[in-house]
């Protein structure tokens, strides 16, 4: 069986009308997950699994997403995808052969791969959760991207046109750019070769005392200085409360 989640956050009725009409054979099980408090059509209601008490932005629902997969439903891999990134069964079978614990399989070309992205339970228990700290999404991929090179873990694309993946969310974090930006390079420091995203840095921050939740992250959600968990781990908490 393929494990396929869908994180949403805008696009229930864009995935509900592209997806809708796409054949997938039994063996490919899908999860709607959805992280923007969205109105579910019809369609998605067959899909759907959880719905997140608030937003809990592109990591922390990836985040999300792993814990419920490999901690509750125990699988060994599975494929996160997003409402607006279109594919097909074949594309996710390929996806699901490519990926191992030792590699992760995205789907689009110029770099988004992680747009929809084949990940193994080893992987993520090996090079961590992801960053939480990039606000609403942008650069968190890339963070990821540095630390499977750390831990040898390769990150392949099937080069499928990124214009099957329209980003529908882009303009929504337009505002946090900059802010991811810098949080980033404060984490590995500059390029040392851009094109292949090498940085300075080959241990977070070079070593240095950061806290767990940055700065920017907890104005964002009113945490005080003794707030130590992500969203994300209080949600699956939430999850697991309604799921007994």
């Amino acid at each position: 069986m393929i494990h396929v989640f869908i994180l949403g956050y805008n696009g229930a009725q864009y995935l509900s009308n592209w997806h809708s009409q796409v054949k997938f054979e039994k063996d490919i099980k899908f999860y709607y997950i959805d992280n923007g408090n969205q109105s579910l059509t019809p369609y998605l209601h067959q899909l759907f699994h959880y719905k997140s008490s608030k937003n809990l932005f592109c990591s922390g629902g990836w985040n999300l997403i792993c814990d419920i997969a490999f901690k509750s439903l125990e699988l060994d891999k599975i494929i996160i995808g997003q409402e607006d990134a279109i594919f097909t069964d074949e594309i996710l079978r390929e996806i699901s052969n490519q990926t191992s614990p030792s590699r992760i399989c995205g789907t689009y070309d110029r770099s988004f791969e992680f747009s929809l992205f084949g990940i193994h339970s080893k992987t993520f228990k090996d090079v961590g959760r992801f960053d939480e700290n990039f606000i609403l999404g942008g650069n968190e991929d890339n963070d990821y991207k540095q630390r499977c090179k750390l831990k040898n873990i390769n990150i392949i694309s099937l080069n499928i046109s990124a214009d099957y993946n329209i980003s529908i969310t882009g303009g929504l974090r337009a505002h946090y750019n900059n802010i991811n930006s810098n949080y980033l390079h404060k984490k590995w420091g500059n390029y040392i070769n851009a094109e292949n995203r090498i940085y300075e840095y080959e241990v977070p921050f070079n070593g240095k005392k950061h806290d767990k939740l940055d700065f920017e992250y907890k104005k964002y959600f009113d945490l005080t200085k003794k707030d130590t968990k992500f969203m994300s781990e209080l949600e699956y908490k939430l999850y697991k409360t309604q799921n007994i």
